[in-house]
């Protein structure tokens, strides 16, 4: 059992909150927020539970608030919630099995079902909450949680000769507890002195329920109700204590949820509307519009004063006045629409994620994912919802943001050609029916996209003779053939470096084409392509190639299946008969290896101090040195708030050094210490932050807005130096400690900062209150 501390995310002061920025080493998360499976009330708060995280509506202060793994939970993916008013315990499980219990002293974490051998069905779906005790409905039985001594009690295995069996809901009725499973209905006696003994248990042979998926009990009043789905619709059953009997509420639609909340019975029809019966099941009220808005309802519940609180599948929580149910409101949390990232990518104005794909051969997989996109703080996306347009595309790949217009972003997709989307509308998309870009049996196979420093837009039109292609800025198509090395295969991603040349990836050829237009787009005669062998001259073969990206010394790492290489001397390409990549040796535990020799490579990210971020399949994040033979940091879901050790894309915005880290779990960020150092020193662009310093403040300050590498030097008012340092990139940081490792007295501190050759300076200001 572990307990922490139930933390806020804040701002560290005025300053760094006005300027957007993050205290260095602050992880956020960006998160969905749109869709919400279950509520529980307790004496202050709402909470919501989506199924990636928490959030709750302060009843005091009427605020929302996020829990997250980043500020106290202890995983993601949540499952169910409960709220047991005899312990005052907010119970959370996870789809891992794992298990939070939220108090006013913190976060108590109980993995004891997470971390056990049980073979199979961990799952778990239903909390149902009794004197001071949560029963768990799991995949191979039932779990009792002592919430007193917050630890766990007591198991259930209800299968024959005690052998495992799926629990769906649980229920207290008549001095009986009622299991509800995917054969039937279980009961027994709640005065039981061995319920894990299997014999206590009885299985309810009645026709209606018998051998039946039992998915939802609910007692009301003198009635149990039994929710059994039939196909595409559902059915309920209500037992007097003899017998099952149907009872009909709705001739059509799927039931997602039925509650007895204060003696009335809320059922929510995912596909319309929410309904309110009394206790003889009477129709006392009716919810099918959120005036305006469609609504798509997955769970309610009533709170204390009689207000409604509806968990919405596209629309997150909505609060209803109970006695006018034309009267709702949406509780809305920022956060994007999706959770699995294919890709994340941007610049300083834009963040932007996307959650296509392709299968490993690359083959459609048919996903209408929304696209959303991250500018001034906050979310907004583009889904069927508001953009009927975006229903007819599938399986977005690959984007790029217009460095002159952040306002602008292309889009390829895989099968339906290039989307451009202005002001968060698709306004056009190119296909071969339309452009220049050419079909492959019958379809528009576009990947990877790159403005070049003339602002010409390159992208691959993959599967087709000329694979590589041009929207000019005259808005001229122009298209150049990979011959001999594709000649139609498959193509993906696409990098133009800084001398120019384009990088085009053979994901299925284990292959790198390098092409060199030579800066004349229209006179192919100069032209220069050759295709890299990834494993010439290196000691480990490498059998798939993911990712590359250019550093700032204009070296290109490319991530593998077997860790990373380097082409340096990229310049020198076409003059070498047959360039070789390096292996960068490290040595580890006494041994000498290659970087990452053991780990899939999936996404590379170069900060403004020429580390490189690394993200892999299963071993979580690493940061390296600029030339990679030093481990610098290693981010996984155990020692950070990693959402997911799966990392699927990197994106960096250089302006204030935030790191993007797309997982198949959700998009979290982490605020580094470097940043993109400037040529030219601007005196405005010159902050830092937090500034003032308060006096409780133990973090670091970060000065940034310098050139790259500057010299640091900070002194009292008297002249006296106290600390010196060089930045990373555009950025340094200054622990507010003297050189005697003191903490600093309060004051004004004048940071003088100059480029590397010393003929640009600038000097600003610290003031320390302590």
């Amino acid at each position: 059992m572990k307990k922490t501390a139930l933390l806020s995310i804040v701002f560290i002061s005025l300053t760094s909150f006005l300027f957007g920025q993050l205290p260095i080493g602050t992880w956020r998360d960006h998160l969905p927020y749109n869709k919400v499976i279950m509520v529980a009330e307790t004496p202050n708060k709402i909470y919501a539970a989506t199924p990636y995280s928490l959030f709750y509506k302060d009843l005091a202060d009427n605020t929302l608030n996020r829990l997250t793994k980043v500020n106290g939970l202890s995983d993601v993916g949540v499952s169910a919630i409960a709220y047991n008013a005899a312990q005052k315990v907010l119970v959370v499980t996870y789809t891992n099995a794992n298990i939070d219990l939220i108090t006013d002293d913190g976060i108590i974490n109980i993995a004891d079902i997470k971390r056990s051998n049980i073979p199979g069905n961990k799952t778990i779906d239903k909390i149902k909450c009794d004197s001071n005790f949560a029963y768990l409905a799991c995949g191979f039985g039932v779990v009792v949680l002592d919430l007193k001594r917050k630890e766990v009690k007591d198991t259930w295995l209800v299968g024959g000769l005690g052998t495992y069996k799926k629990i769906n809901d649980i229920e207290f009725f008549n001095r009986k507890i009622y299991l509800a499973t995917e054969n039937g209905v279980m009961y027994a006696d709640k005065s039981s002195s061995n319920l894990a003994n299997y014999q206590v248990w009885n299985t309810d042979t009645c026709a209606c329920v018998y051998q039946k998926s039992v998915i939802d009990l609910e007692g009301i009043g003198s009635k149990l109700i039994a929710h059994i789905p039939q196909g595409d619709s559902s059915y309920l059953y209500v037992s007097n204590g003899a017998e099952w009997l149907p009872i009909m509420l709705h001739n059509d639609g799927k039931k997602y949820s039925i509650v007895n909340s204060y003696q009335q019975l809320v059922i929510t029809y995912g596909t319309y509307d929410v309904a309110i019966f009394d206790t003889n099941f009477n129709q006392t009220g009716h919810l099918f519009t959120y005036n305006p808005g469609f609504i798509s309802p997955a769970y309610a519940s009533f709170d204390r004063y009689g207000d409604l609180w509806i968990c919405d599948n596209e629309n997150g929580l909505v609060w209803s006045n109970g006695k006018n149910t034309w009267d709702c409101r949406k509780q809305e949390m920022m956060g994007p629409t999706l959770s699995d990232i294919w890709k994340v990518f941007g610049n300083e104005k834009n963040m932007v994620i996307i959650g296509g794909g392709v299968d490993g051969t690359y083959t459609n997989l048919w996903k209408h994912a929304p696209i959303s996109i991250f500018n001034d703080e906050k979310w907004s996306s583009i889904s069927p919802w508001n953009n009927s347009v975006i229903d007819n595309l599938y399986d977005i790949v690959d984007g790029v943001v217009d460095p002159t217009n952040s306002q602008s972003i292309w889009l390829s997709l895989w099968g339906k050609g290039l989307a451009h989307v202005v002001n968060n509308q698709i306004t056009e998309v190119f296909d071969g029916n339309n452009s220049s870009l050419e079909l492959a049996n019958g379809y528009t196979n576009m990947h990877g996209l790159c403005f070049d420093k003339d602002h010409n837009l390159w992208m691959i039109n993959s599967n087709t003779p000329n694979a590589l292609k041009v929207k000019a800025t005259n808005n001229q198509w122009l298209q150049f053939s990979l011959s001999p090395y594709s000649n139609g295969l498959t193509t993906s991603a696409l990098a133009i470096d800084s001398n120019g040349y384009k990088w085009v990836l053979m994901p299925r050829n284990n292959g790198i084409i390098v092409y060199n237009d030579n800066g004349t787009l229209t006179d192919a005669s100069d032209d220069q392509v050759k295709l890299l062998d990834i494993n010439l001259g290196t000691r480990v073969s490498s059998s798939a190639i993911n990712c590359f990206a250019e550093d700032l010394n204009g070296d290109m790492w490319i991530g593998t299946d077997k860790g990373i290489k380097v082409f340096y001397n990229t310049s020198g390409l076409f003059n070498e008969t047959n360039p070789a990549p390096q292996t960068i040796l490290i040595e580890q535990d006494g041994y000498v290896q290659n970087l990452l020799e053991f780990e899939n490579v999936t996404a590379i990210a170069v900060d403004g101090a020429n580390r490189k971020w690394i993200g892999t399949t299963k071993a979580g994040l690493f940061m390296v040195s600029s030339d990679g033979t030093t481990e610098l940091a290693h981010f996984t879901t155990i020692n950070s708030p990693l959402f997911s050790d799966e990392i699927t894309s990197l994106a960096i915005n250089h302006k204030n050094g935030e790191l993007f880290i797309g997982t198949r779990s959700g998009l979290i960020s982490y605020r580094t210490d470097a940043t993109l150092g400037s040529e030219v020193i601007e005196k405005s662009e010159v902050l830092a932050f937090p500034n003032p310093v308060a006096p409780d403040y133990n973090g670091v300050i970060a000065i940034k807005g310098l050139t790259t590498n500057a010299n640091i030097k900070i002194t009292n008012i008297n002249g006296v130096l106290v600390y010196q340092t060089i930045a990373n990139g555009g950025e340094a940081i200054w622990n507010g400690k003297n050189f005697n490792d003191e903490k600093v007295a309060s004051g004004v501190y004048f940071v003088l900062s100059s480029n590397e050759d010393g003929s640009q300076k600038v000097v600003t200001k610290i003031l320390f209150l302590n």
